[in-house]
């Protein structure tokens, strides 16, 4: 069994750093107001929920058994942790940036002291309580978002279309349509039906492929068990097909032994025989309609480090035609471009996911936006270089922060099209 002391001795240690700041920040705007007893109350009440959602989270998390259901009270308070720390963070921020506002006016005014030779004492200012009201306002931001996310934004599934056009698309796929999802992280869900909602979506898209693009599990095979039932019941007329991410390998974990991980990973193989998925691991499929086809090439998992490279594109390439249409799938958007934009064969879309859109951000008409950006410049959405396209899914599941907020799970149906002549 896995310790969880350290786990909770580091996130104690930082939640006490943000809470003696916070306590610094509100306890003389608490003293101005009369009959201030409720409102003392509420705050200690706060501290307490701060550190019971920890220990809850940590206990439910460790002692979960592979082939369970998380607990619901696990993803709540983990995330209720999370965000009543965010929360004070953001109340925080207002207080440092007037800290450092009186820090450099008692500054200057020690310096003003030594060149005119003033005999004025020089004092810290005071913290004034329009600044922490501002705190407060700001609060509420973080606060009301992330509630939203641990409740509603983790089961929130968006259905994105995007179609794109070909020359040399084969008349025959004129129209395709292939379902993308990713990211499932099948050991961090907390509802079977809220998850089915996501796969009945699935299901009412008819789509002609289906495809998924890696990390069925946090670590071990058996999180998938419960939903092997419904992802069964997938069905599209060309085949469902799925390729490793990361997390699939077992790599995050202690094992007894190396045969444990490499059964653990012919264990999640099998399950996804037994959902009706055909995993292609550096190889590639013909898909074949009235005589015309498309190659389908899915490798396994590759990285920059410290991430895993498994994958081995130009096995996964091997035996199709410069003039094949190609799709495909990799786990991880930076080995598009690492290697795939600079293959000899041509790959005309490749699609992925791994980012997850941090789960964190703005994906609205006109606003993309998510901290993730400045890790993986390809981080969500459709990207285009020298005729080839890239498309990464935000991501079907949640892992770490049990929510999202801003950055919703997504379905993906991408359709092909056959670009007219001018």
């Amino acid at each position: 069994m896995r310790s969880k002391a350290p786990i909770i001795s580091v996130l104690l240690f930082l939640a006490t750093i943000v809470e003696l700041y916070t306590y610094n920040g509100i306890e003389p705007f608490l003293d101005q107001i009369e009959n201030n007893y409720y409102y003392w109350l509420t705050y200690y009440f706060l501290i307490f929920l701060s550190v019971s959602s920890i220990f809850v989270f940590v206990n439910n998390t460790v002692n979960q058994r592979a082939g369970e259901i998380r607990k619901a009270s696990s993803n709540i308070f983990g995330g209720l942790a999370l965000t009543l720390i965010l929360t004070k963070v953001a109340f925080n921020s207002a207080l440092f940036a007037e800290d450092m506002y009186r820090l450099v006016s008692l500054g200057i005014g020690y310096l003003n002291s030594l060149i005119y030779h003033s005999e004025e004492s020089i004092m810290l200012a005071s913290r004034s309580s329009e600044m922490t009201q501002v705190g407060l306002g700001l609060a509420t931001i973080p606060f009301i978002s992330f509630v939203h996310g641990i409740t509603i934004g983790k089961y929130k599934f968006k259905i994105k279309r995007v179609k794109l056009a070909f020359s040399d698309l084969p008349a025959e796929f004129n129209g395709y349509r292939i379902l993308q999802f990713s990211d499932m992280h099948s050991g961090t869900f907390d509802s079977i039906e809220s998850v089915k909602k996501g796969i009945d979506k699935m299901k009412n898209e008819n789509a002609d492929l289906i495809l998924f693009t890696g990390d069925m599990v946090n670590n071990l095979a058996d999180e998938v068990k419960p939903f092997i039932p419904m992802l069964k019941e997938l069905n599209a007329k060309d085949g469902k097909y799925s390729i490793l991410g990361n997390h699939d390998y077992g790599d995050y974990i202690r094992w007894a032994s190396s045969e444990d991980k490499i059964n653990n990973l012919y264990r999640l193989i099998n399950y996804q025989q037994e959902a009706d998925f055909s995993l292609l691991m550096n190889e590639n499929i013909r898909i074949i309609r009235n005589g015309q086809s498309i190659r389908l090439a899915g490798v396994e998992n590759w990285g920059k480090p410290p991430f895993p490279q498994h994958g081995d594109l130009n096995k996964a390439l091997e035996g199709i035609d410069d003039q094949e249409f190609t799709i495909l799938m990799s786990h991880d958007p930076s080995h598009w471009d690492s290697e795939v934009i600079h293959s000899s064969k041509k790959v005309h879309i490749t699609l992925s996911g791994h980012t997850h859109g941090m789960q964190f951000g703005f994906d609205i008409p006109g606003i993309k936006w998510s901290p993730v950006k400045y890790k993986y410049p390809r981080w969500s959405g459709l990207y285009e270089e020298m005729g080839r396209y890239l498309y990464v899914n935000n991501g079907f599941g949640f892992l770490g922060f049990p929510g999202r907020v801003g950055i919703y799970p997504e379905i993906t149906i991408l359709e092909l099209t056959k670009e007219k002549n001018s």
